[in-house]
């Protein structure tokens, strides 16, 4: 989801995106992807970093938003 769009961030950022879109804390993904909080915290403080985890979670609301319209189509069918 998020490589497709930030391919000037990193392959640990990529994965940041990734585990902070799941459930838990910042020192959860943080924990998750072997990476200090203090680092993550920092890219969180980079614009770019940020950037694209705003798009991340737009897509997974488009996402979820999609699914969602299609449950009455399922229930009638």
């Amino acid at each position: 989801m998020a490589s497709s769009r930030s391919t000037k961030l990193g392959p640990k950022q990529q994965e940041a995106i990734e585990a902070l879109l799941g459930p838990g804390s910042v020192e959860d993904a943080a924990r998750e992807i072997g990476v200090t909080t203090k680092k993550l915290s920092g890219w969180m403080k980079d614009r770019e970093f940020m950037a694209a985890y705003r798009a991340a979670i737009r897509a997974e609301h488009r996402q979820c938003l999609a699914s969602l319209a299609q449950g009455p189509t399922i229930i009638v069918k």
